[in-house]
């Protein structure tokens, strides 16, 4: 496999902040129910409080939250009868924390693959430009 370091150092970076700070993963989602829509990336954006390394690691938490909202709450959110996708995914998976916790820490790990993945197109991108001499 091409990648396979960049896919291992991905699942890392979007595994690391769930071992580090303990306690269920699938509390993650109790944020989520409510009548506002929210986005957890660009919350972690916004905040000014959180320092930019810690934000840097819990950059593909977020992503992966976006993610499991945008997708698997994208398809609850029909026949769940609740205001949107975040929420349906939220009451659908508030009986089974140990699901939750399954859905929060596989879209975590994507998240972290999907970065690690799209900074690594990136560095590419940069190291085949010309250069101007």
């Amino acid at each position: 496999m091409r990648h396979r370091t960049t896919l291992v150092l991905g699942l890392v970076w979007g595994l690391a902040w769930l071992l580090l700070s303990g306690g269920s993963p699938g509390s993650r989602l109790d944020g989520l129910s409510g009548d506002s829509v929210r986005f957890a990336t660009l919350e972690l954006a916004a905040v000014d409080n959180v320092i930019f390394p810690l934000k840097v690691v819990l950059l593909p938490e977020a992503l992966g939250l976006d993610l499991a909202v945008w997708t698997v709450g994208f398809l609850l959110w029909p026949f769940s009868g609740q205001v949107w996708p975040g929420a349906a995914l939220a009451a659908a998976l508030s009986g089974h924390p140990f699901l939750a916790s399954v859905v929060v820490i596989v879209f975590s790990g994507l998240g972290g693959v999907g970065l690690a993945l799209g900074l690594l197109r990136v560095v590419e991108w940069f190291r085949h430009m010309p250069s101007r001499s």
